[in-house]
């Protein structure tokens, strides 16, 4: 129960855990006590007996008589009660400091806790500046990689093993075999890619991270997004991949209400490679304050200016709607967002394409995206997406703009997106899903026949009753289970993000 199996008696996992757990709290409450007793106590117990040298009793005594009676009387005289309250407060600030400093007591071991930690299980890393890539760098990233995201790709019992040593620090990378470290390539070219797409890389930066040159990038968000990549991947925790063709069918969960979905711009915020747009392009229910807007543009002001320069590339955005959008795009990434939401989870389905693509080559790319969507399905539970009311301002009502958003999401994302919603017919009430399959004859997502404000759904499921009986947001999630796909449900709050690595 207590000790594991094996020649030696060693403690189990739970063991070991508590044992972690009671050992930390108590060098938290120790420093605590230990802190109390030799700052915090001292400071009461003279400030205590200031006061009772300030306010004496004993004159009164001396005069009066130390008799009960004259002893009542003399605590009820107002100095004597001032006395009492000043001491009073005294000790009841000490001990609401004394609970109050649990937290910063707790933060610091818990600081100090992690640090010793990491340095116990990865060594002491070597002193070098973050924003630099070097040789070092991507050999050590490569053997990591093929060692456990790629190691499904060996072809024999010898290719496992000369992946397995590769994770070792005195290995070799050049022992890697040819076929998986082209995949690698591949591979570590569409995340950099990636980065590129979010403005964190330059076109120079990008090449030489291709090239696996060595490069300085300037983005503090890019560094920090490669920089945990290679520490998750030398994490011992980390275990080998057993290749994503093994990977459990996953459906994601997001709820929605009244969160903006693609919030517009104000006009006064356009840079000049914008070009003329129109009032009705920037039409919407939700726009984004001009102050919020020159906070991004402050805190990410690298990124900013490379998404200006790439505005003026008028073959890849043609018009002023396609640069307008990439300004849209570009700031809710940023901002607490659905599109940021949807984009960060759908990165899972081109991880997972990228994978069985190196895993499958010889299956052919309608037969990839057919088992891509088998794997992954992200559900979002627009639970507003059929409300009407005159009044659009209503948090329970989706204008004509967010309804856009919603088929522009789909458009974005036709394979794996999946939107349900609550539509009330009568005093009927149905579970609904959107996912983009009911197309028109031109292609196009096709319009409800019987309500062309709205999307044609592909299953419709009649509710017993009202389906909001309780807490909105897991019943609107509840309602969207039905649509989901796979043994694994991840339930994530809007507003989140995910990162392709």
């Amino acid at each position: 129960r207590w000790f594991g199996r094996g020649r030696w008696p060693t403690l189990t996992v739970e063991v070991r855990d508590m044992l972690k757990l009671s050992t930390f709290w108590m060098i938290v409450w120790g420093l605590k006590v230990m802190a109390a007793r030799l700052i915090l106590l001292p400071v009461l117990l003279e400030s205590h007996a200031s006061l009772v040298r300030a306010l004496p009793m004993s004159p009164f005594l001396d005069a009066y008589g130390d008799t009960p009676g004259w002893q009542l009387a003399i605590r009820l005289q107002p100095h004597m009660l001032l006395r009492a309250a000043l001491q009073a407060l005294l000790w009841g600030t000490g001990g609401a400091i004394y609970l109050a400093d649990t937290l910063g007591w707790y933060q610091l071991v818990l600081g100090l806790w992690g640090g010793i930690s990491g340095v116990w299980m990865m060594g002491v890393p070597p002193i070098h500046p973050r924003h630099v890539f070097d040789g070092t760098f991507y050999d050590e990233l490569k053997r990591r990689a093929c060692a456990k995201l790629i190691l499904s790709l060996a072809s024999n019992e010898d290719e496992v093993a000369a992946l397995t040593a590769a994770a070792l620090k005195s290995s070799d990378a050049a022992a890697i075999p040819q076929h998986v470290s082209d995949a690698w390539s591949r591979l570590w070219s569409a995340l950099v890619n990636d980065l590129y797409g979010s403005c964190l890389l330059s076109a120079d930066e990008r090449g030489s991270l291709i090239a696996q040159q060595a490069v300085t990038i300037k983005s503090a968000e890019g560094v920090r997004r490669l920089r945990f990549f290679a520490r998750s991947l030398e994490s011992d925790d980390m275990p080998a991949s057993n290749g994503a063709l093994q990977a459990a069918g996953m459906s994601v969960l997001v709820p929605v209400y009244s969160e903006a979905i693609l919030p517009q711009v104000p006009r006064e915020w356009l840079p000049a490679a914008i070009g003329a747009v129109d009032d009705t392009d920037l039409a919407h229910k939700h726009v984004h304050s001009i102050e919020t807007l020159r906070f991004l543009q402050s805190k990410f002001d690298l990124e900013y200016h490379e998404l200006v320069r790439r505005l003026g590339d008028t073959r890849t955005f043609p018009t002023a709607h396609h640069r307008l959008m990439r300004l849209r795009t570009w700031a809710a990434m940023r901002l607490q967002t659905v599109f940021r939401t949807i984009s960060g989870m759908m990165k899972h389905r081109e991880a997972l394409e990228m994978l069985l693509h190196e895993e499958l080559p010889e299956l052919s790319r309608e037969e990839h995206q057919t088992l891509v969507t088998l794997k992954f399905r992200l559900v979002v539970a627009v639970q507003t997406y059929a409300n009407h009311h005159i009044d659009a301002s209503k948090s329970n009502a989706m204008d004509t703009h967010s309804r856009a958003d919603v088929k522009l999401m789909l458009e974005r994302y036709p394979r794996s997106l999946a939107i349900s919603y609550i539509h009330r017919v009568g005093d009927r009430f149905y579970s609904c899903v959107i996912d983009g399959t009911q197309l028109d004859a031109s292609g196009k997502l096709e319009a409800d026949p019987d309500h062309p404000e709205l999307l044609r759904p592909t299953y419709k499921i009649e509710l017993p009753g009202f389906p909001i009986l309780g807490n909105g947001k897991s019943d609107n999630q509840n309602m969207a289970i039905p649509f989901s796909r796979g043994p694994i449900i991840q339930a994530i709050d809007c507003n989140q993000a995910c990162l392709p690595p």
